[in-house]
């Protein structure tokens, strides 16, 4: 390649850009997301070798940010006025400004680290957000069906959006499909595993599991507590019947029951129980605000 030849750009979020159209292309397009700029020239080896991995890992990003390219030889004013002392150099612009950079090579998992994090200034998008909105909406209605479409939709455009993961491993715990939660949750990266929100979430399998088995004894446990009132221990196996069939309020109030007459019983199982079961139906319900009323009422008497 010799200095007049041009580098072939094939991806639509790839471009070079020179003196005369670095305002409108770098500093104007860095208003609406990232733009990436990777200063480089065609006799120098290690931008070649930058160059193909900084292409890859952006048109990966699904036009979440852009990368142009600009040849120094050609373009010595841009580069003097950015004091680009070596190559290859890549500045992160956005919202009009350089926000960071780095020199020389990278390994190409650094650089995605460095993406992810550039990509993370802009925010999800307002078309994501917009999906999110409706997201969270469908899982306060219990919508299941409509949580999956959309949590699916979202994660072809960004895998390890935390909301759209939880959304779904939810829907598959509303549906009772505990073994595709399992499965999805055998999918996340360790990134996503090490998130406290997902962390919480994984924790609810064995909570909704294990009340959803419990339902089928629920008129034997009914049996059981009406002879023996007082028997905290069927008072907990009961919540937690009552919890898997769907009677979520009349399995807050055997909690709350059982933490007024003893609320220090077998290490405080009743109020652990209740806090598990509050987050496995969702903090913001009517019947989990509910109890934690009483519950508060209760305890700080």
């Amino acid at each position: 390649m010799d200095n007049n030849e041009k580098e072939i750009i094939p991806n639509s979020n790839i471009k070079e850009v020179s003196t005369e159209t670095f305002m409108q292309e770098v500093i104007e397009a860095s208003k609406e997301k990232p733009i990436l700029v990777d200063f480089w020239a065609p006799w120098c080896s290690p931008c070649k070798q930058l160059g193909p991995i900084l292409e890859n890992a952006v048109s990966k990003t699904n036009g979440k940010l852009l990368l142009v390219k600009v040849n120094i030889d050609e373009n010595q004013a841009i580069a003097g006025q950015l004091q680009i002392q070596s190559i290859p150099t890549v500045y992160a612009f956005y919202q009009g400004q350089p926000v960071d950079g780095f020199q020389g090579n990278l390994p190409e998992s650094q650089i995605n680290e460095f993406i992810d994090k550039i990509i993370k200034l802009s925010g999800p998008g307002k078309e994501i957000e917009e999906y999110l909105k409706i997201l969270n909406e469908s899982i306060s209605k219990e919508q299941w069906d409509n949580v999956i479409e959309i949590s699916s939709g979202i994660l072809k455009s960004d895998l390890e959006n935390v909301e759209a993961n939880v959304g779904l491993l939810k829907s598959y715990l509303g549906l009772k499909q505990f073994d595709k939660a399992k499965e999805l949750t055998k999918s996340f990266s360790e990134k996503l595993k090490n998130n406290k929100i997902i962390k919480d979430s994984i924790e609810l399998i064995d909570v909704s599991e294990k009340s959803f088995k419990a339902s089928s004894q629920l008129d034997l446990l009914k049996e059981k507590l009406n002879k023996n009132p007082n028997d905290l221990q069927v008072n907990l196996d009961l919540s937690t019947a009552l919890f898997g069939s769907g009677e979520i309020l009349e399995s807050y109030e055997l909690l709350l029951s059982s933490i007024k007459n003893d609320p220090n019983w077998n290490d405080q199982a009743a109020r652990k129980q209740l806090l598990q079961f509050i987050q496995t139906d969702g903090i913001n319900s009517e019947e989990a605000k509910q109890a934690r009323r009483k519950l508060s009422s209760i305890l700080f008497l």
